[in-house]
């Protein structure tokens, strides 16, 4: 055989080993999550085989463009599944252990699995943190929000406190009571319409028409329009 017959012969037979390596770790990545540790780190070893293949064959002058473009497609999906192919490893200290002397370069990158995970790591915590932040200043924006701009008035809340309590005690029956929540309010919110109204409400309640009839008179006349009169009333009755 002619020397130019045998280096044809070995480029054929590097081309064959490319193809042959490059399908088993394509059909190997499905399985990433379910390979033992001494499959895990045979799937290390032929990245480095392909690597040195691709450069051989590059320095002769052989064109693999279409397996070069899987071989890039294999990494990208490879570096996704970087943790679970750390794990099926045994982990950083085991991946330690195995990784070659003197150190590959740090293109070699799936033989540093154990950085690009912690480096991940890292990104999602910064990410976490970073979201943590901004919720806690939106809720703090619309806290403060509420507080200032939306806040309703010391008026508005003494109403409410003044109806809520003397609600509640009149579905207890306590009318008294009730009645004693309403005159609180009304201290706050003096001649306040609807206080006025539950006013009247609780006392006719109580048997005090009299006075239920100042109230209701008190509080027709606080409102502008007679109709508003009528129709808050009506909520009571």
């Amino acid at each position: 055989m002619s020397k130019l017959d045998y280096l044809q012969q070995k480029k054929l037979s590097q081309a064959d080993e490319l193809r042959e390596i490059l399908a088993r770790l394509e059909a190997a990545l499905p399985r990433i999550k379910t390979l033992e540790a001494q499959s895990s780190l045979d799937l290390l070893l032929d990245l480095d085989r392909l690597d040195l293949l691709f450069q051989q064959l590059a320095s002769v002058g052989i064109d693999f463009l279409p397996e070069q473009g899987r071989f890039h497609s294999l990494l990208a999906r490879l570096q996704k599944q970087a943790g679970p192919l750390l794990h099926s490893l045994g982990g950083a200290a085991s991946l330690n252990a195995q990784r070659p002397v003197p150190a590959p370069p740090s293109e070699k990158w799936w033989w540093y699995l154990d950085r690009l995970v912690a480096e991940r790591q890292r990104q999602l915590r910064r990410q976490l943190t970073l979201i943590g932040v901004i919720i806690l200043a939106v809720i703090g924006g619309i806290i403060l929000l509420f507080n200032t701009v939306l806040a309703p008035s010391p008026e508005v809340v003494a109403r409410l406190d003044a109806e809520n309590n003397a609600f509640e005690a009149i579905e207890a029956g306590q009318y008294e009571e009730a009645l004693a929540f309403v005159q609180q309010g009304l201290q706050k919110v003096p001649d306040e319409p609807e206080l006025l109204l539950l006013q009247g409400v609780v006392q006719e309640r109580v048997g005090d028409k009299t006075s239920a009839a100042a109230s209701f008179d008190q509080a027709q006349a606080r409102l502008n329009d007679p109709l508003n009169f009528i129709s808050p009333a009506a909520s009571f009755i």
